[in-house]
């Protein structure tokens, strides 16, 4: 996919309306900044647009808030359902739904808040399972090109929720201290990594280090962040996560994270198939780390 492909189909993620959204370059890659997620959450949770049609060989998140870490609480009320299909032509002929964050009030067979996943089009399709509670469910792969998700509610006071990506094969990865750890997947493939003991505080003189590859060499990286927070009391910028536009960080240096700032959502595009990751910490404060997830899209 061309960069001006890309930023189209950021852009209609969120209904055409091009002024949800902010982008920067950083070293001609873009960086969306904007309410995509907002975007998907908004129509999927609309009675008159419900549900929201996704692609999975375009991988993406859903959830029932936006994607700010602090303060994040569901409403009550809620009906939302996404209709999630793998499209032909792809390699992968299955939609894979993977749970990186969940906590929704818990009763009994789910009567009350919960998360149904059916396997097919529509919810007149075999249910998966309906989940609620604090455990992360197992992860789903659907028995076609389909898959169907459904969020409700009831009146009472709101939990923080869950996040799930939908897409292909998914990995999870912490640190790898000094070298770096290989990863590879084909387009629609990818996983999730993340500092050491995250959410907790990573620890002090923290040298972690990923490569992310495309199978073949066919296709690009996306790493999107969904939580970042480092030391910025001290010196700024030496709890910092480097993202490089290669195989090492000889390449050229895509991207800086560090501190505070409101980088989740952020999302950094490889120029070619390969991404390395660093994340370095000092020996004074610490904090919460990361969250991301990188994955490879054409």
């Amino acid at each position: 996919m061309s960069q001006q492909s890309f930023l189209h189909f950021l852009l209609t993620q969120v209904n055409g309306v091009n002024e949800v959204m902010q982008y920067a370059k950083i070293a001609n890659v873009a960086v969306a900044t904007a309410d995509i997620e907002q975007g998907i959450q908004d129509r999927a949770c609309n009675a008159s647009t419900r549900p929201v049609q996704l692609d999975a060989n375009e991988p993406w998140i859903i959830g029932p808030y936006d994607y700010s870490y602090e303060n994040r609480t569901y409403a009550p009320n809620m009906l939302c359902e996404w209709q999630i299909r793998m499209e032909e032509g792809g390699e992968q002929e299955n939609v894979w739904l993977n749970w990186f964050d969940f906590e929704v009030e818990d009763c009994e067979d789910c009567s009350c808040d919960a998360v149904s996943v059916f396997d097919g089009a529509d919810d007149q399709s075999p249910l998966i399972g309906s989940f609620c509670g604090d455990v992360v469910p197992e992860n789903i792969v659907s028995s076609g090109r389909d898959l169907f998700v459904r969020w409700t509610s009831n009146e009472d006071e709101g939990y923080r929720g869950f996040m799930a990506r939908y897409g292909g094969p998914h990995q999870e990865i912490a640190c790898t201290a000094g070298r770096p750890e290989v990863y590879t997947a084909p387009i629609g493939g990818g996983g999730i990594f993340y500092s050491e003991d995250y959410p907790n505080n990573y620890p002090n003189r923290a040298d972690c280090r990923w490569q992310f590859n495309a199978e073949n060499g066919q296709g690009r990286i996306r790493v999107t962040m969904l939580d970042f927070a480092t030391d910025e009391l001290c010196q700024p910028g030496l709890d910092r996560l480097d993202l490089y536009d290669g195989s090492s960080m000889d390449d050229p240096r895509l991207v800086r994270h560090t501190g505070r700032e409101n980088y989740s959502p952020a999302i950094i595009e490889s120029q070619g198939s390969q991404m390395m990751a660093h994340f370095n910490s000092d020996a004074t404060f610490r904090f919460r780390g990361f969250y991301g997830v990188w994955e490879v899209v054409e």
